[in-house]
């Protein structure tokens, strides 16, 4: 998609979170954006599978319109956090809704290893996760690890292209 239709579609997603059942006219009121540019949106994200279709409204009067929901298991994004040392996660789906939340002690020297495995028992149950983000105690420049005082085995280790690399 072109940058004014990333713009534009971003609007339109924004919009339909954390709202059940949105009329194309109401996304169109809530992003300022024209019914037809909404309509085509909506048919991509569709054949996307990022929204689904729900209930028609109620009539009210006119021809009922059809609805449409966020579809919450489109993809799920893993926030990763490691503060002192516990590592937090929480696991969000497409709607910006909690499927699951933890917090596990662990060895500084072993983040990778507990990364890993936490990864290992959340893909087990949810085969959608499509982005991680993960947020270390440390300096980090492009990904690198420049300055980790606490755990400085992993100074120079590029936290991003791992993670990328492998999953």
């Amino acid at each position: 998609m072109s940058a004014i239709k990333n713009i534009h579609f971003n609007a339109i997603v924004e919009a339909m979170r954390g709202r059940r059942g949105c009329a194309v006219s109401e996304i169109a009121a809530a992003t300022g954006l024209s019914v037809p540019t909404v309509q085509k949106a909506i048919r991509y994200a569709l054949y996307s599978g990022i929204v689904k279709t729900a209930e028609i409204a109620a009539s009210t009067g006119g021809r009922k319109a059809q609805l449409y929901d966020i579809n919450p298991a489109f993809r799920l994004t893993l926030y990763i956090v490691l503060d002192d040392n516990e590592l937090h996660f929480v696991l969000k789906d497409f709607a910006q809704q909690v499927c699951e939340q933890g917090a596990n002690a662990i060895e500084l020297g072993r983040y990778l290893e507990e990364v890993e495995g936490l990864l290992i028992r959340l893909g087990s149950r949810y085969k959608n996760i499509a982005l991680i983000c993960a947020a270390v105690p440390a300096i980090i420049d492009n990904g690198r690890i420049t300055d980790w005082y606490y755990n400085p085995s992993f100074n120079g280790f590029n936290l991003k292209e791992y993670f990328e690399t492998k999953y």
